[in-house]
């Protein structure tokens, strides 16, 4: 068994996977929270039929996890921009995105605990 580090070029082509998948989660995360916005402020302002039946502890916990998502792809993107350009990770990026997704994993885990919105 091996023990030497990844190759330069091998942690640049995963920099280069990570520049197209940050922005793109982000950017999905960005949508589905306007979307949400949409149905859940916006639909009682105008009059349209309402669509969203959350409570606010449950749409703010969904708002919270649409935000640590997009912050992951920002900081896998500046990660991968970094990778990218040196051939190494970066070690601060890294711990980061891996704090930001234990606190994903407990958003998801509030949002499964509460009851379910009719």
């Amino acid at each position: 068994m091996s023990t030497r580090p990844p190759e330069s070029g091998r942690i640049r082509a995963v920099g280069w996977v990570l520049i197209v998948l940050g922005p793109g989660l982000s950017a999905a995360m960005a949508l589905a929270a306007r979307e949400l916005y949409g149905a859940s402020t916006l639909a009682r302002l105008t009059g349209r039929p309402v669509r969203w039946h959350g409570s606010p502890e449950f749409t703010r916990t969904a708002f919270e996890l649409f935000g640590a998502v997009f912050l992951i792809g920002v900081a896998v993107f500046l990660g991968g921009v970094y990778q990218v350009r040196t051939g190494r990770r970066h070690r601060v990026l890294v711990v980061f995105t891996l704090g930001l997704a234990a606190v994903t994993a407990y958003l998801v885990c509030s949002v499964i605990a509460q009851p379910m919105p009719r």
